[in-house]
């Protein structure tokens, strides 16, 4: 465990996990860890010693671990993207900027591809996995918000396309989820 707060950042994957908690106003700890592509178990390792250095709270119910951000954690974010602007500003271009939404919208079309998959599987499921299945697009809705409001700042019709066509999916699948929850 950190004794100080500058061995909290001086590791890539604490960095990370700050600023996608940031991303975020209030997130479930494993929607960090997959942004990251970091185990669960070392994402929340790292996120409580955030939370003993008053950067994070978090807070869990039943099954479900959720996090944000304190007012000093947003402090150190700010911080910490003026930093790696800074550090990065002479090695990355736009395209690189570009490249990490390339990768995020990628990563929720695979996943929402997933769900939707699982569902049209599913031939007779009861009512508790068609509203478990409703519950996993949650997330998926909220980080199109993050995304639409970063292609705002930084506009991209290939990024821009592929936010519609998410939207389309998740509408079939709410449609496919109402349609089955009739029949069940």
């Amino acid at each position: 465990m950190a004794t100080d707060i500058n061995d909290v950042f001086l590791h890539k994957m604490p960095t990370h996990l700050l600023l996608a908690v940031g991303g975020h106003s209030r997130t479930y700890v494993s929607v960090i860890a997959k942004e990251c592509d970091c185990t669960y178990p070392h994402a929340v390792k790292i996120l409580q010693e955030m939370e003993q250095f008053g950067l994070v709270k978090s807070e869990k119910l039943g099954r479900v671990k959720y996090v944000e951000l304190t007012d000093y954690g947003r402090s150190i974010e700010s911080s910490l993207k003026h930093l790696t602007k800074t550090l990065g500003a002479k090695n990355r271009s736009d395209h690189e900027d570009l490249s990490y939404l390339y990768l995020k919208i990628d990563n929720i079309v695979q996943r929402v591809d997933k769900i939707g998959q699982a569902l049209k599987e599913s031939h007779h499921p009861t009512a508790e996995e068609i509203t478990k299945i409703g519950r996993r697009l949650g997330p998926y809705y909220r980080e199109l918000r993050i995304v639409e409001g970063l292609i705002k700042a930084q506009p991209n019709s290939y990024i821009s396309e592929k936010v519609s066509v998410v939207k389309s999916k998740l509408a079939e699948i709410k449609t496919e989820i109402a349609s089955k929850q009739i029949k069940a």
